[in-house]
């Protein structure tokens, strides 16, 4: 499992890497992103449904910390995309507004 897991990261890593070179526009490199994650987070939740682990407390750490790595991006990437989809038409004031508004809750 621990390799497995590993290269998912990489994959990840190294697809969201090409993104940020190739992508200039936040909007569509969130949206690209976030189907990116989805897809690796799906793959790793149909990996896991076939996988014994070896006790409990393997068990509990792969679900605090490690599905917590994809999923935290998962949701960092949504939120840009959210953020992104619904700026506000009109001044630089106005969208900056509306930006710090949902970067502080």
């Amino acid at each position: 499992m621990k390799q497995y897991i590993q290269g998912l990261f990489e994959k990840i890593s190294i697809e969201i890497q090409a993104l940020d070179m190739e992508e200039d526009d936040i909007f569509k490199k969130s949206l690209k992103a976030t189907s990116l994650l989805e897809k690796a987070f799906n793959e790793l939740k149909v990996y896991i449904s076939d996988y014994s682990f070896k006790n409990e407390t393997k068990e509990i750490q792969f679900f605090k910390e490690t599905k917590r790595q994809i999923f935290s991006k998962l949701i960092y990437y949504s939120m840009i995309y959210k953020i992104e989809m619904n700026l506000p038409t009109g001044s630089d004031i106005i969208q900056k507004a509306y930006t710090l508004k949902n970067l502080t809750g």
